[in-house]
């Protein structure tokens, strides 16, 4: 089981990176269409491009929690909690690079995207197994997972005036100066 479980994982390692860079282009490619616009970047900003591993990843846990559901019955609220880990990851990585440099490198944000989700599925790939640990905080988890949709959704129109929510400015002397 131990086997299969990791075949599925590099498997939406890949579904997820794939998806995630596809997905970068959806919203222009749709001609804006506004529910596309709820689960792909509108725009250049931080917060917009965790959508690229949220959702795609959301979708393929969905389906591995199928797949997987009856010997692995946690494996569902163990990949919310990676794709968490994995969204952690994108802020904390672009923010301490681009902030040590004074700007971001789109070579190095695609290599945080796809190093991220790497660190998503083996953080929920490690966290499958702890049945008794990840069901005492299941409603936490789902909570977690809903807010952070409704989110998603309502930021893409409604972004704060900080700098996880704006569109980048090139040449900006730190980028800590924007949040």
């Amino acid at each position: 089981m131990q086997k299969s479980l990791k075949k599925y994982t590099v498997i939406g390692i890949i579904f997820t990176a794939l998806a995630g860079t596809l997905a970068h282009f959806f919203y222009l490619w749709s001609g804006e269409n506004l529910v596309v616009a709820l689960f792909t970047p509108v725009s250049e900003s931080t917060w917009e491009h965790l959508k690229l591993l949220f959702f795609p990843m959301i979708i393929y846990s969905i389906f591995e929690a199928l797949v997987f559901h009856s010997r692995v019955p946690e494996l569902f609220y163990a990949n919310i909690t990676g794709a968490f880990v994995g969204m952690l990851s994108i802020v904390v990585l672009f923010y301490t690079y681009s902030g040590i440099l004074g700007n971001s490198c789109t070579p190095v944000d695609i290599g945080i995207f796809y190093l991220s989700v790497v660190i998503a599925f083996l953080s929920g790939h490690r966290l499958a197994g702890k049945r008794e640990r990840l069901y005492r905080f299941k409603w936490l988890i789902l909570t977690g997972l809903v807010a952070c949709t409704i989110a998603f959704f309502f930021f893409t129109w409604n972004p704060p005036e900080i700098g996880l929510f704006q569109n980048p400015e090139p040449g900006v002397a730190s980028v800590f100066l924007r949040i």
